[in-house]
């Protein structure tokens, strides 16, 4: 009787090393060993169950540009997205050219936003559509830039809508069309463009493609400065201020004024040293 005891004693010893060597393994192995649990009633001998093991997330140089972009850290941004935009990346390369963009480095701006433009990026086209429009890194060429808005524009981007309604307006790329003009700002203006309600704005103030109605110049310039366009900021408060195309509000009108002032609009900042000093 004490022999088979001690039997049973090594067995369930052997059973045990095996089954914790077994579970180290598996562990080492990257799986953790979890038992099912059977369902009450269910005689079924429980299996063990493998799941992988979390592994921690690393983020990739792309990943951490981003976040950085995307909190206004360009100088940052610039430095970690740099090797995913040589390597190919377009929304890397359109990154690094926006953060040029903003810090006003508009030669490698363009470098970077071409890039992805001519890879069909279309915020990045609608940019470089304005760095070709207004010569900031690249020579000026009209047709280039109303080329690229077009293609922006052709993919939905209310940018480039907003650049393409410009073109139209003026004749520059293209001959002149206000109807056109007038068409692609009220598209994008209405898909909440502030850019494009500003236009729309002043369009319907200088009966440009459309007949003139101030009533409405005054609901969309409005409708810009609440996104906080200093432009349409300046606009309105004029407008308030003077008691054009609305019942005169001296109150709303410098109120309008300052805001654009503060945002370092330079006629709201004379404007307002005009009016002081009358």
């Amino acid at each position: 009787m004490k022999i088979l005891k001690i039997m049973c004693i090594c067995i369930v010893s052997v059973v045990f090393v095996n089954v914790f060597i077994s579970v180290f393994n598996s562990k080492e192995n990257g799986y953790v060993v979890q038992i099912a649990s059977s369902e009450k009633g269910n005689n079924n001998q429980s299996q063990p169950k493998l799941v992988e093991k979390d592994i921690p997330h690393i983020p990739s140089d792309y990943e951490i540009g981003k976040n950085y972009y995307d909190n206004e850290n360009y100088a940052s941004a610039i430095f970690y997205l740099e090797k995913p935009a040589e390597q190919g990346n377009v929304n890397a390369q359109f990154m690094m050219g926006a953060s040029y963009y903003f810090t006003r480095d508009y030669t490698n701006a363009f470098k970077w936003l071409e890039k992805c433009a001519i890879a069909g990026h279309p915020r990045g086209q609608a940019l470089v559509s304005e760095l070709y429009a207004t010569g900031r890194g690249v020579n000026p060429n009209y047709n280039k830039a109303f080329e690229f808005a077009d293609k922006s524009a052709k993919q939905g981007d209310l940018l480039g809508k907003s650049n393409l309604a410009g073109f139209y307006a003026l004749g520059l790329g293209v001959s002149r069309n206000v109807y056109t003009a007038f068409y692609y700002a009220e598209d994008a203006a209405k898909q909440g463009f502030p850019t494009a309600q500003l236009m729309l704005g002043s369009y319907y103030a200088t009966g440009t493609g459309v007949e003139e109605n101030l009533s409405k110049a005054i609901f969309w310039y409005r409708k810009a400065a609440e996104q906080g366009n200093a432009s349409a900021q300046y606009l309105l408060g004029k407008h308030y201020f003077k008691g054009v195309g609305v019942k005169q509000d001296i109150f709303e009108g410098t109120k309008w004024l300052m805001m654009a002032s503060a945002q370092g609009h330079e006629g709201a900042t004379r404007f307002l040293t005009d009016m002081r000093m009358q």
